[in-house]
């Protein structure tokens, strides 16, 4: 009975994080955009909008009832398992580093009370994360996922045929579904996921394997209704690393990725042949700015070389007016800006570039250890802590979960970096070539069997 509830906190805590059902329980939410207006009357929308209210450091009394539930109940967990929180914790330093170098960035931020309090709200986040990787196997974290995306496709149904003004960007995006979330680019995103993590589970299960591909094509179908361009193209991106990945388990990484940079060359420059730059955009529903993006871009790099080495100090840099260089940024571009649309341009904004060295070196080793961890696993489940990484790695390029507070992406990253480099520990470190073998017998190979075991048992569970 216990563990059945503490799965059902955990779907829901997934929904919390994901920011679904925030834009039912805030209605001021309702009214903030982050994608550029591409005409008169989105401008006129825009403008509206922003004239409300874009400060970051007004309390949200819905989401704070929300945080000190969910954040309570993962402090409770983790004292009630200290002894393996305790255990994954000690062996991922490098991955906490990053946590705690925002922590430091207090001291030479602007508004130092401001970044503490976010800090937490990280350290709070980030737990739940480490939270994941010790108490579920990745099967069974696979599962508490798809649950939580197929409530948010019901959830999201269920707003758009009862109350279409709140579910529908009409306005702002041809029609765009945003479902029970404030912006169609986080619905989208979260059903790319959804569509990574059913088929994982339907390539897994013989039994639920019909529910888990209907699961699949339920959230490819919310992708095309939330018309998320960088959900639709990072989806098939991802499908061809899986494959890459699959056949990185019995041959050299390096082998397998210069042959898929030569093709990835060869189809991007007989795409830049046949077709003009703007066409290409058009076709992805964008223009040549990637819906301003660029343009942001731009006016984001001369800050970040005002203080290149530790940034602005921890979530201080997009503050609206409060903070002088967004404020800057605002007054260029002509409309409010909230984030970079780029989550590593958002963290040397903050952390300089030792952040992202840090960051960096964090999922470099994370990689390697997903790979390692990969080689020693005979089913697909292996792979989803590696195509994880990646999948963080490629949304980053145009929207930013990086070290972000109350955000389902970075709780993930860091389950799955704190999992595999726990379980890669338990490992050979070298390719296995033929069949794949099991893990080298040591003091330390209980974490490795109790994975292997909860493996089992969740794939009773549907």
């Amino acid at each position: 009975m216990l563990k059945h509830l503490e799965r059902i906190f955990t779907v829901c805590a997934i929904l919390f994080y994901a920011g679904a059902f925030a834009l039912l329980l805030n209605q001021q939410s309702a009214q903030s955009f982050d994608e550029k207006p591409q005409n008169a009357v989105m401008a006129a929308i825009q403008k509206q909008a922003d004239s409300e209210s874009s400060d970051p450091t007004q309390a949200n009394t819905a989401l704070l009832v929300g945080q000190i539930v969910v954040y309570s109940m993962v402090a409770v967990l983790l004292i009630i398992h200290r002894r393996e929180a305790v255990d994954y914790l000690r062996n991922t330093k490098l991955v906490w580093a990053i946590v705690v170098l925002a922590f430091v960035s207090v001291l030479w931020s602007d508004a130092p009370g401001f970044a503490l309090r976010r800090c937490v709200n990280l350290a709070a986040t980030s737990a739940f994360g480490l939270y994941l990787a010790f108490r579920y196997s990745q099967r069974q974290l696979l599962q508490l996922l798809c649950w939580a995306c197929a409530l948010a496709i019901v959830g999201s149904l269920i707003v758009v045929a009862l109350r279409p003004d709140v579910g529908i960007d009409s306005a702002l995006t041809n029609n765009a579904w945003r479902g029970v979330f404030v912006q169609k680019n986080t619905f989208g995103r979260l059903m790319s996921l959804g569509v990574l993590v059913s088929l994982f589970l339907a390539f897994d299960s013989k039994t639920y394997r019909w529910a888990y591909s209907i699961s699949a094509m339920l959230c490819a179908s919310m992708i095309v209704a939330a018309r998320s361009a960088t959900s639709a193209m990072a989806v098939p991106i991802l499908l061809a690393l899986l494959w890459l990945f699959t056949k990185a388990r019995q041959r050299s990484m390096l082998r397998v990725c210069v042959t898929a940079s030569l093709v990835l060359i060869g189809i991007t420059s007989a795409l830049a042949l046949l077709f003009d730059s703007s066409d290409l955009a058009a076709l992805l529903g964008r223009d040549t700015t990637l819906s301003g993006r660029v343009d942001i871009w731009s006016a984001v790099l001369p800050k970040i070389l005002d203080h290149p080495w530790l940034g602005y100090g921890y979530s201080t840099f997009w503050m609206g007016m409060e903070s002088q260089a967004s404020a800057d940024i605002w007054s260029i571009l002509h409309w409010h800006v909230p984030h970079s649309h780029n989550g590593f341009l958002d963290l040397v904004e903050e952390l300089g570039v030792v952040g992202l060295v840090l960051f960096l070196a964090g999922m470099i080793v994370s990689a390697r250890c997903g790979l390692n961890w990969a080689r020693q696993q005979s089913s697909i489940i292996g792979l989803w802590p590696l195509t994880y990484i990646s999948f963080m790695f490629l949304f980053n390029l145009s929207e930013g979960s990086i070290l972000r507070q109350d955000n389902l992406f970075w709780v993930l990253y860091v389950a799955a970096t704190v999992f595999v480099v726990n379980e890669a520990r338990n490992v050979l470190p070298t390719p296995i070539e033929g069949q794949l073998g099991n893990p080298a017998p040591s003091h330390a190979a209980g974490y490795a069997s109790l994975a292997y075991q909860s493996e089992s048992v969740g794939s009773r569970w549907p």
